[in-house]
């Protein structure tokens, strides 16, 4: 489980860095936008980091909220859905949750890629790829998919393993595969970039 955490970890390290945050900046530096503000400041970049920090104080409050009460993980786990669907299915499997809870967590999980689909065919009509409004709203987006892949990749899925028990108490085998596992998902993910 530590291997493929590790390489889970670096594909989607790689899809936030590699895939993401370059087509951020490429939208927000177009030619097609004003050179004050876009020009003058890194906006993909400030607003990755901006969102892994809302990520970060986000999951921290859910989590000292489910510790003060012994409730439910559905705020945290519902949030973590609206962005890594690999990481809620392992925090659902994980937290040994009600059958309630976890049908729950499994419907808003299955309502949010089709509403999103939705809400992207009733504005198709009146999308204009290079309008000033089409290039910062998509940029911002993906400035904060970006950081918030890059924060979910880096805390969630591999600092907890990495930093932890599991690798400290792991056979030195497992520590090499698991380090492996990492880069190789990494480089995985990375090495698309030149074929998409």
């Amino acid at each position: 489980m530590l291997i493929v955490k590790a390489f889970a970890g670096g594909v989607i390290l790689a899809t936030g860095l590699v895939h993401i945050i370059p087509d951020a900046f490429e939208k927000l530096g177009s030619d097609c936008l004003p050179e004050v503000p876009w020009g003058k400041f890194p906006f993909a970049g400030f607003v990755a980091m901006m969102f892994a920090i809302a990520t970060l104080s986000m999951e921290s409050l859910a989590m000292g909220f489910y510790k003060r009460t012994v409730k439910p993980l559905m705020a945290a786990l519902t949030f973590h859905q609206l962005f890594e669907g690999v990481g809620l299915g392992g925090s659902i499997s994980q937290a040994k949750l009600k059958m309630k809870s976890r049908v729950l967590m499994a419907v808003f999980f299955s309502i949010t890629a089709p509403i999103g689909i939705g809400i992207g065919m009733g504005i198709s009509n009146h999308y204009k790829e290079n309008s000033s409004a089409s290039l910062i709203v998509e940029g911002m987006f993906t400035s904060a998919s970006a950081g918030i892949l890059i924060y979910m990749a880096l805390v969630d899925l591999l600092a907890t393993d990495f930093m932890g028990g599991k690798m400290l108490e792991s056979d030195f085998r497992v520590q090499v595969g698991a380090y492996a596992s990492l880069f190789l998902g990494a480089t995985s993910m990375s090495l698309l970039a030149l074929v998409v």
